[in-house]
């Protein structure tokens, strides 16, 4: 995972599969992990081996920190949770690789 782009995103029915696809379709897929976090996503989420899904994101909290720590570039898309507020507050290197 330490050579890919980290997507982390709150699931959304709308927004999320349609943007994942849209990676795929238009990048190299391998060259992009996405971090799904939040309820309602258990039936629908895209089955990817660059996918993981967090019914919450405190239940994933050490495994995030750490793919956000090998990871080149982190892309936010929205900054929903506190948790992962705490995560870049205290890690100001990581702070500095995201968007």
């Amino acid at each position: 995972m330490g050579s890919k782009i980290l997507h982390i995103m709150n699931w959304d029915r709308k927004f999320v599969p349609a943007f994942i696809r849209f990676v795929q379709q238009n990048f190299d897929a391998n060259k992009h992990y996405f971090i799904i976090y939040g309820s309602g996503a258990d039936d629908e989420i895209i089955d990817c081996e660059n996918v993981i899904y967090y019914p919450s994101l405190l239940k994933g909290i050490l495994s995030i920190w750490m793919q956000m720590r090998v990871a080149p570039k982190i892309i936010l898309h929205g900054l929903f949770s506190s948790h992962l507020f705490y995560i870049l507050a205290l890690n100001p290197w990581v702070l500095k690789k995201t968007y």
